[in-house]
């Protein structure tokens, strides 16, 4: 576990964190999954010619788990990708309100996005959906990732809040490192 939290992240010992870092390995199982899963049938395929019965939804099925699995801890560990054309320009608590302002949106965003993902998972588990070949049952994947984006947004406020208080603790904002450009 981490000792040090630098400025702009989560405490991975909270109990939010904890919960960014157990959607994160479901998403690391969930890809080692796929990529088994996915050998196993090209084998199968091109070697045996017997593909794996309803690998696709398998595969499908573990897609939604990786991207809305990790969402949550790359959002508590502040690691989306950031442009910094003005984070030169700006500094201080400018730095901060920004900073602020930008996690608060995103908050509001994921919240929607998770809403509307809830509603389609509720859906979903009444009319008892499940894949076509295999008959997997859809709702508990719907669930896991409508519960990952509700995390992801309680993430965004918290780091939203936390730029909110180095404003007002005076201190100065911590510099967001840059993933990408």
């Amino acid at each position: 576990m981490q000792t040090q939290v630098s400025p702009g992240q989560i405490k991975e010992t909270s109990w939010t964190g904890l919960a960014c870092r157990i959607t994160g390995w479901c998403a690391a199982a969930a890809l080692a999954a796929i990529m088994l899963l996915m050998l196993c049938d090209v084998t199968g395929r091109y070697v045996f010619n017997s593909p794996i019965p309803g690998a696709g939804e398998l595969i499908e099925l573990a897609m939604g788990v990786v991207v809305f699995g990790a969402l949550p801890l790359v959002t508590a560990r502040n690691d989306h990708i950031q442009l910094d054309y003005f984070s030169r320009a700006i500094r201080g608590w400018v730095q901060s309100l920004v900073n602020a302002f930008i996690a608060l949106i995103n908050m509001v965003v994921m919240a929607v996005l998770a809403w509307r993902i809830i509603d389609k998972a509720l859906t979903v588990y009444q009319y008892g959906d499940s894949t076509p070949f295999l008959r997997v049952p859809v709702a508990p994947v719907a669930f896991f990732i409508s519960a990952c984006a509700v995390l992801s947004a309680t993430a965004f406020l918290i780091l939203g809040v936390q730029s909110l208080g180095q404003i007002f603790r005076g201190s100065k904002a911590a510099r967001p490192d840059v993933k990408g450009a």
